[in-house]
């Protein structure tokens, strides 16, 4: 449970049809999880997050062994994501 957070309105529940894509998916665990919590246990080389404004939440996630890319050193940041 996220305590003492307020998540950014764009991941509202007042907008369930709101297309979100994996860079968002991964904010949003990230801004969920303690950030004591999230404990490095290698290192991700991700290739394309170069652009991307959730380059940090996506590394350290991914550093953290909590979320991976696609293969090949890709994370799809913009490959579409659902809230099912």
């Amino acid at each position: 449970m996220v305590q003492n957070s307020i998540l950014p309105s764009e991941y509202s529940s007042d907008s369930p049809d709101m297309e979100i894509n994996r860079s968002n998916i991964a904010n949003l665990f990230y801004l969920s999880i303690p950030k004591e919590k999230l404990v490095e246990a290698g290192y991700c080389n991700l290739d394309d997050l170069e652009n991307d404004s959730n380059k940090e939440a996506i590394q350290k996630l991914c550093n953290a062994g909590i979320l991976t890319g696609k293969g090949e050193n890709l994370f799809d940041p913009d490959g579409k994501a659902t809230r099912a």
